[in-house]
């Protein structure tokens, strides 16, 4: 899909993705990018309308936005407020989400995908409707609880 980001322009995104991720090597095109690791673990995107997106190092090596990020910061001699705005959606990581589920709903997950993946990706309503709801597939370790 294509959509637009205020003060940005386009970008593609898939909708059913957990995140979507900008390259770094179009946003320094339209926007100004900083960086001076000695001094924080950070990216800094200064956007046309004066404010700056903090793009942070995550614990996975990659760069976030936080979106609920609100402090000024400090460019030549004015503040700055960096940006958080409803236009703007950032999904959590799935190591996060996961975090919601037991084990055993994960291991499900998991064993779901996998016979997903083993069937060649039928349709979901054959895979749950047919496959796991009808008792298609014998001593199938997979609910259809674990398939949803």
């Amino acid at each position: 899909m294509v959509g637009s980001i205020k003060e940005y322009g386009e970008v593609w995104y898939n909708e059913e993705s957990l995140d979507n991720i900008l390259s770094l090597a179009q946003v320094r095109l339209r926007c100004r990018v900083t960086m001076d690791t000695s001094v924080e673990a950070c990216m800094n995107v200064h956007r046309k309308d004066g404010s700056i997106m903090k793009f942070t190092e995550y614990r996975n090596r990659l760069y976030k936005f936080d979106t609920a990020a609100r402090r000024p910061i400090n460019t030549s001699n004015n503040a700055v407020t960096l940006y958080s705005s409803p236009d703007f959606v950032f999904l959590e990581t799935v190591e996060e989400n996961k975090r919601l589920y037991t084990r055993r709903e994960i291991e499900g997950v998991n064993k779901a995908r996998a016979l997903y993946h083993k069937l060649v990706y039928p349709s979901q309503q054959y895979f749950e409707k047919i496959l796991l709801r009808h008792n298609k597939i014998r001593n199938c370790p997979v609910t259809c609880e674990d398939a949803q």
